[in-house]
């Protein structure tokens, strides 16, 4: 490849250190959401269940979400802590949204615990707008450190107080605007959410914080200019080739490893 589009800057670092492409024709285009898709609405209070806090997660639901983690802080934090004020929604669907159903039934928190499946733009605003706190239970890995989660990006947006575990990349992008739980620490994870639950000030002013970060460069909208950039030193490039004075590039496949 003579020019390569990439998501974020720990990517396009190794297409410039390994990929072997040149500082120019390697372009940042994040994919940020939308404004006129991601908007804060009218909280409804009946996602709650009947409790004061809705505690969301938003996915693709696989086994490698760490939704197991969600559960188990869920049930410390009624069991143990006896907290009857909060309820969990995880919306999406997935291939383990059937066993997490029957795994939360068995622990005795179908009551607390919603799965509605997948949902359309308004439901999920709704959600997202209705929720306490919003979560993310990613765990580290070489392709997870280098990735910006995109339900992370979109409870930026929303105005959420986040908490999540603590990625390289997206605790770059996000900073001091979330709150960050051990890695696969369910208990660390029941004791951030329950802090958060406990201080609607903070909760505020942390979604405040991340909104603004995420308006700063970070939506969709403003990926067009880069993006506009991009097709233009392409098309360059490809009169260049058809008039035979710019050299073929020998493609190089990046193995699983430096992905």
């Amino acid at each position: 490849a003579d020019l390569v589009m990439t998501v974020n800057e720990p990517c396009a670092d190794l297409v410039r250190s390994r990929g072997g492409i040149a500082a120019e024709n390697v372009y940042v285009i994040y994919n940020g959401p939308d404004p006129a898709r991601f908007y804060p609405v009218e909280p409804l209070p009946e996602l709650r269940n009947g409790r004061e806090h809705l505690v969301l997660w938003v996915g693709q639901m696989s086994r490698k979400e760490g939704l197991g983690y969600l559960l188990d802080a869920a049930e410390e934090l009624v069991k143990v802590h006896r907290r009857e004020d909060v309820s969990f929604a995880i919306v999406g669907d997935g291939e383990i949204r059937q066993a997490l159903e029957s795994e939360a039934a068995a622990r005795g928190l179908a009551g607390v615990i919603s799965l509605p499946g997948h949902v359309g733009d308004e439901a999920l605003r709704e959600y997202m707008s209705t929720a306490s706190v919003c979560v993310s239970l990613d765990e580290h890995s070489a392709l997870n450190d280098r990735s910006l989660m995109i339900k992370v990006l979109e409870y930026m947006i929303m105005g959420r107080a986040i908490v999540q575990f603590p990625l390289k990349e997206v605790s770059r992008v996000c900073g001091d605007t979330t709150l960050y739980a051990a890695t696969g620490d369910a208990h660390d994870l029941a004791a951030k959410i329950s802090e958060l639950l406990d201080d609607p000030e903070r909760r505020e002013t942390l979604g405040r914080a991340a909104r603004e970060r995420l308006l700063d460069g970070l939506t969709w909208p403003d990926q067009v200019p880069t993006l506009l950039s991009a097709v233009e030193r392409a098309a360059a490039i490809g009169q260049r080739r058809l008039r035979g004075d710019a050299p073929r590039r020998r493609r190089r496949i990046l193995s699983a490893e430096e992905q």
